[in-house]
């Protein structure tokens, strides 16, 4: 029975690890670029009046990756009471020692104009709320399957040891 539950331990447990090990290297690259240069691109939406207008000068930004002239930028806006309504990913590209907004992905809004999901800030929009509720469910009921399978298993070779 010990090793029954070893088993039942490492299904639930390894792809449970295994998205908390992906999606906090994910986060923990974001939080270190940045640290880095958040601040670059900071300035940049600030001093762009048209990006601005657009998400206001209140929300948090996250650096999703970054070279020398190239970064995509994660944005989040918030409203007058100071709640994040919505949030954009801005393409950055370095020219003439100038980063400048090259591009700009809707990601999510309360207003519902905008419904995509993006990683590894996911959990932050509603649509992303509701596929990681959906994959949960689903990752559960697998997992549940499984171990339902193994147990059934196991219990046939425990009576065919008992018959015998």
């Amino acid at each position: 029975m010990n090793k029954a539950r070893i088993v039942i331990a490492a299904i639930i447990a390894v792809p449970i690890l295994g998205f908390l090990t992906i999606w906090g290297g994910s986060v923990i690259h974001s939080a270190i670029l940045t640290h880095r240069v958040g601040y670059i691109f900071e300035t940049a939406i600030a001093e762009n009046p048209q990006v601005q207008n657009r998400v206001g000068a209140e929300g948090n930004l996250n650096v999703l990756s970054y070279s020398g002239t190239y970064a995509r930028v994660y944005r989040e806006w918030a409203n007058q009471e100071g709640t994040i309504v919505g949030g954009a990913v801005f393409l950055f590209s370095k020219t003439d020692n100038i980063w400048q907004v090259t591009g700009q992905l809707a990601t999510w809004s309360d207003t519902g104009n905008a419904s995509d999901i993006i990683w590894p800030f996911f959990y932050r929009s509603v649509e992303g709320r509701i596929a990681f509720l959906f994959i949960f469910i689903l990752t559960t009921i697998l997992m549940l399957k499984s171990i339902g399978l193994y147990l059934l298993i196991s219990r046939r070779k425990q009576l065919s040891y008992e018959l015998h």
